[in-house]
């Protein structure tokens, strides 16, 4: 982490791109949503920026980032504290109901820092690090033994393409885990554990595709593989969640997995500048400037087949759901309604409902004197 750390400093002050200080102005955004289900969840969002500085809060957590522009990529060193509700552990599910005897406090802070270089063809390659102390706290319905503290850290590279129809990017890395205190286990954890192994090696690939026509197809895939995977670091599955592999009619994070293999077919109609400039969906859009309108609606069915990481037990979830945007200048708003197939639950506790509200990125601008 600090060899990243320094080597990203020392590229960053042979590199750096400097802008005239008028040229930087201090810019705003912010996000407000919610998904309703069986387990309701919520995110507000909020974050300052000037230049290469900037500070969001991420509804439990807060960031502090510094991201230097260089001439052919762009590098980050960050701090992050997580509050409470660190890899949702808050709101566990066993099997096809929620279980909040499983249910942990979750906190996390440690720092990031990362390069990432362009290359021609739209093509990019980076590398990252992060590090990260995991304090557990137990809820009132807790009925599983509280982890102690740990230690989880690791190194990650990545490589993509990117254009405004389509995008691909295939990331490996390994999470390296080391308990500063007893080891607990439990059965509702399972042969992993709640943080895992001490190391856990992964792999991920996701594959876009969504043409900026006014009537166009969505296709997407996504995969992961990993071994180790505990409680605390499974990939999450579930919702419209940014964090983690969306899966229409299902709540956020619902699926814990060890891996998983989703994919996404759907069709919009409309903008696509009406689409949400933070989050799922954000497709670098244009902020058209002019005033108008911009709408889009879509349809779109998921099906993702995955494994289970404290049973090993793979099985296949699905939904359908149906969702709208509009866009004026940089703020927009989304709402979905979706169902889940095989949710496992009856009647009306297998629609979700997800509406956001939110402004892009723009500048504060001072009052004429």
């Amino acid at each position: 982490m600090l060899l990243l750390a320094d080597l990203l400093v020392a590229y960053a002050a042979a590199e750096t791109v400097a802008a005239p200080a008028d040229a930087r102005p201090i810019e705003i955004r912010a996000l407000a949503g919610a998904l309703v289900e069986v387990q309701t969840h919520g995110e507000a969002d909020f974050g300052v920026r000037r230049g290469p500085w900037s500070a969001e809060l991420y509804t439990d957590t807060l960031d502090l980032h510094w991201s230097p522009d260089f001439e052919c990529g762009r590098g980050w060193v960050d701090v992050r504290a997580e509050g409470a509700v660190a890899g949702l552990m808050l709101t566990p599910w066993s099997g096809d109901a929620p279980a909040p005897g499983n249910a942990l406090l979750a906190s996390a802070i440690g720092p990031d820092a990362g390069l990432v270089r362009y290359l021609p063809g739209g093509f990019y390659v980076g590398t990252q690090a992060s590090a990260r102390i995991w304090l557990f706290g137990a809820t009132p319905t807790t009925s599983v033994p509280v982890p102690s503290p740990h230690l989880i850290a690791g190194p990650a590279a990545y490589v993509g393409w990117w254009t405004p129809a389509g995008a691909v990017l295939a990331s490996g890395g390994a999470d390296l885990v080391d308990a500063l205190g007893p080891e607990v286990t439990d059965p509702a954890w399972g042969a992993a554990g709640a943080v895992g192994a001490p190391v856990q090696p992964w792999l991920t690939l996701e594959a876009k595709w969504h043409p900026r026509w006014f009537v166009s197809p969505r296709l997407e895939l996504r995969i992961g593989e990993s071994q180790g995977k505990g409680a605390a670091t499974a990939f999450r599955i579930g919702g419209g969640m940014p964090y983690g592999v969306p899966i229409v009619g299902y709540g956020w994070a619902r699926l814990w997995a060890k891996d998983y293999e989703a994919g996404r077919v759907g069709v919009y109609v409309g903008s696509p500048d009406a689409a949400p400039g933070s989050g799922v969906g954000d497709e670098g859009v244009n902020r058209p400037a002019d005033g108008k309108p911009r709408l889009r609606f879509g349809a779109v069915g998921d099906a993702v087949s995955w494994t289970a990481y404290a049973t090993g037990a793979t099985q296949v979830d699905a939904g359908v759901g149906l969702n709208g945007g509009l866009r004026v200048r940089r703020t927009w708003a989304q709402v979905e309604g979706g169902y889940g197939l095989l949710a496992g639950q009856p009647g009306l506790d297998a629609f979700t409902f997800m509406a956001r509200v939110g402004l892009d990125w723009a500048p504060v601008h001072k009052k004429s004197t």
